[in-house]
């Protein structure tokens, strides 16, 4: 598998599936990568991402949100939290939303900053 080849692997729980981004980043030093389901979601990954955040191992975890125009609205909608981006900010070294897609890019550039 070269690098720029993208190699998915289903996991059972988010937890795991962030646990093993991290394994990834400290065996290959390359980013691990992990998607999981926004809200309830992102809680299961905290720790492993706390964990790698304390350890400084490059790991980026991606995560959907609600429809932006009810975001913070207490509406319930499913996996909704108030603020997700503002909950994994003190866990990560970057924590950031993109509402467009072409913010994708200046996120990634910010990132390098780091």
């Amino acid at each position: 598998m070269n690098d720029a080849e993208v190699r998915h692997i289903g996991v059972r729980h988010e937890q795991g599936a962030s646990f093993m981004a991290d394994g990834f980043a400290r065996a290959t030093r390359k980013p691990g990568v992990a998607m999981v389901i926004s809200g309830p979601g992102v809680t299961n990954a905290s720790t492993a991402i706390g964990q790698a955040y304390s350890d400084s191992v490059p790991l980026l975890l991606l995560t959907p949100a609600i429809t932006s125009n009810v975001q913070g609205m207490g509406y319930g909608m499913l996996h909704e939290i108030r603020d997700q981006r503002a909950m994994t900010d003190s866990i990560t070294g970057l924590s950031v939303m993109a509402t467009r897609a072409e913010q994708v890019r200046r996120m990634n550039e910010c990132s390098h900053s780091l």
